[in-house]
């Protein structure tokens, strides 16, 4: 399967990449600002200040974790590929035959105008559903539902970095660029500089973007007594996010339908190891305290 390309000229590449990451930072850091006044609330924001050391020490080791894996992620994007080609198994032809036009036909049920839209959501939306959970979950007193997202998170992309060394896949819009089209690219050709920094076009199965957001929106919905405008919010970006992989020809449905899929499993998964620590570190910590106990005695 050959890769289809985009008009983005080499020269310039690292200029046009910090450029555009630039503007993603900047757009998500405001994205966040706004909606943590709005669902968090001023007065919250500030009176969690007073607890954020304890906080961050509680839930530091989970983070470090994720940056780990994350990092890991990233430098196995490098690796991959040549290993993919001994062990992976080719499925973009099984995936046509199943699925067929289905992307062709959803793409056509949208305005052109409708890729502004599409690209937002998938480029600012999913940064912005990624971090503002740890922020709003990370001022929360308890740091159970912090810990439970990012071990959800390091199970997404470990389990992203296993599917896609097993499975070489293409999406749509390589598969068929007669039949499908890519907007984003076509469009705000500049983004492929940043989307080839982090993943390649073989990446698809299963789609870590639904399979990340669809696990955020679990979330959402644990946490709704704590956070009830942020269930809202975060349903329509991860809809949106989740019809843009197809919209925009990156990925077959099949791919969605695989991302809930390890989202639910990752959800669960993360709530059980996180109860099976805690409950280690307060057996770890009544054992400490019987201890202390008896040597006074």
């Amino acid at each position: 399967m050959r890769k289809r390309e985009c008009p983005v000229s080499r020269r310039g590449a690292t200029v046009d990449l910090i450029s555009v990451l630039l503007i993603v930072v900047g757009g998500v850091i405001l994205m966040t600002m706004v909606t943590s006044v709005a669902v968090i609330g001023v007065d919250s924001l500030r009176a969690a200040r007073k607890e954020l050391r304890y906080q961050l020490r509680e839930s530091g080791p989970y983070i470090v974790g994720l940056a780990v894996i994350y990092g890991l992620n990233k430098l196995a994007h490098e690796f991959s590929d040549p290993i993919a080609a001994v062990i992976g198994i080719e499925i973009t032809d099984t995936l046509l035959a199943i699925e067929g036009e289905f992307v062709a036909g959803l793409q056509g049920l949208f305005p052109d105008s409708a890729v502004w839209f599409f690209a937002f959501a998938y480029v600012f939306g999913f940064a912005f559903l990624l971090i503002f959970p740890i922020v709003a979950y990370l001022l929360l007193p308890t740091q159970r539902h912090l810990k439970e997202l990012l071990v959800a998170f390091i199970i997404n992309y470990s389990a992203g970095t296993v599917f896609y060394t097993m499975f070489i896949a293409y999406g749509p819009r390589n598969a068929l660029p007669n039949v499908v089209a890519q907007p984003m690219f076509d469009t705000f050709p500049e983004i492929m500089v940043l989307t080839s920094a982090i993943n390649t076009s073989s990446n698809v199965f299963p789609s870590l973007h639904t399979s990340l957001v669809i696990t955020v929106l679990i979330f959402a919905w644990y946490t709704r007594e704590e956070y009830p405008r942020w269930l809202s919010v975060c349903a329509f970006f991860t809809i949106s996010i989740v019809i843009s992989t197809m919209y925009l020809g990156i990925h077959w449905a099949i791919d969605v339908v695989a991302g809930v899929i390890l989202a639910a499993a990752s959800v669960y998964l993360s709530r059980r190891f996180v109860a099976w620590a805690e409950n280690r570190k307060g057996t770890r910590s009544t054992r400490t305290t019987g201890m202390e106990a008896e040597t006074q005695d």
